[in-house]
């Protein structure tokens, strides 16, 4: 696993598997961390395939789901639209 730039508020990682591991497919890891370093985001990309898993801390929801990579920018907004509207379901 190797350290990567920043971005869109990530931080990036990428795994390459050892030539013995073919079948094993390279992937890139962003995550994205809250003012008291927990993590609030995880997202798995596998290279080649655009498609990437986001895992989000919003509040109090936990978000699952993937989305075409060259939405970086948006994931953040999304996931607060997310849990907006989670709340509007909660009777207080």
């Amino acid at each position: 696993m190797k350290i990567g730039r920043v971005r869109n508020g990530h931080q990036t990682y990428s795994y390459t598997p050892p030539p013995d591991r073919p079948l094993v497919t390279p992937k890139q890891y962003l995550s994205r961390y809250d003012q008291e370093g927990r993590l609030t985001r995880l997202v798995v990309c596998s290279y080649g395939i655009r498609l990437c898993h986001h895992r989000a801390l919003v509040r109090n929801y936990v978000f699952s789901y993937s989305a075409d990579d060259s939405a970086l920018p948006e994931w953040e907004m999304m996931d607060r639209k997310l849990g907006d509207l989670v709340d509007s379901w909660c009777v207080p």
